[in-house]
């Protein structure tokens, strides 16, 4: 791996944890704890965080945050483990929405022998896929995020108000059998609400790393949901859990 991704994974875990440990850091690349260090110090020359002995961390509401570019880089392995299983769910005729995600992305890179309309709030998605020639894309309107890259606000849920799909793939900053499915921004929330409740099927795209922890806004219940996708096999907690609500778990 190279610094540089291995940075922004490390910017990735401080926003979601707001600290490091240099050995649990350590084990997780495979390389020496001198090298994170060396890692951790220049992330706090560019003033993204606060090394200590042993770890670094950052201030409680920093508004430090990664762009998309930086996790479009993360967790790349994962998230096309994630896309391949979920582009399996997609059949010739669906109409379905993307949500704004890396994983969405990921996703949409692989549809380009699907025949299907496509409805997304992603400025990035819209772009690689416009030359599909078998899917008709549609846009929705509304506030251009610069973070984010997508579409939100109150232009963007009226204009979603009037949609409907067969089929809905979203992500998430976090999700737990307890707090359900939660994200970090509100109007990305708020988003995927109207598009979970405008779907025949919804189905949730998560990395392991997000699961068993929650964030700030509520998205829906495990409950609401019709499937999750993840890379990796479920806890037996999880399988129980959602086969007894008709969850199925890929």
């Amino acid at each position: 791996m190279l610094p540089i991704n291995r940075r922004n994974i490390i910017k990735e875990l401080l926003l979601e944890n707001k600290s490091v440990v240099v050995t649990d850091l350590s084990k997780r690349f495979h390389v020496a704890e001198e090298t994170i260090r060396r890692d951790l110090k220049q992330l706090e020359e560019e003033g993204f965080l606060v090394r200590t002995y042993g770890g670094a961390f950052i201030q409680e509401g920093s508004t430090n945050k990664v762009n998309y570019n930086l996790r479009m880089e993360a967790y790349i392995k994962e998230k096309k483990i994630i896309a391949d299983k979920a582009l399996k769910l997609i059949d010739n005729g669906d109409s379905i929405y993307l949500d704004e995600s890396t994983t969405c992305f990921y996703l949409a890179k692989k549809m380009k022998n699907k025949r299907i309309t496509v409805i997304t709030n992603s400025q990035i998605i819209l772009n690689e896929i416009s030359y599909f020639e078998n899917i008709d894309l549609i846009s929705i309107g509304g506030y251009l995020s610069k973070e984010t890259m997508s579409f939100t606000g109150k232009v963007a849920l009226d204009s979603l108000s009037n949609l409907y799909v067969d089929k809905a793939f979203v992500s998430c900053r976090k999700c737990s059998l307890e707090g359900g499915v939660t994200d970090s921004i509100s109007e990305n929330a708020q988003i995927r609400q109207m598009v979970l409740s405008h779907s025949n099927l919804s189905y949730l795209l998560v990395d392991d790393t997000k699961i068993d922890n929650t964030s700030l806004f509520k998205i829906c219940d495990i409950k609401n949901l019709d499937g999750i996708i993840c890379n990796k096999s479920f806890s037996s907690k999880w399988k129980e859990y959602c086969k007894n609500l008709k969850v199925n778990l890929y």
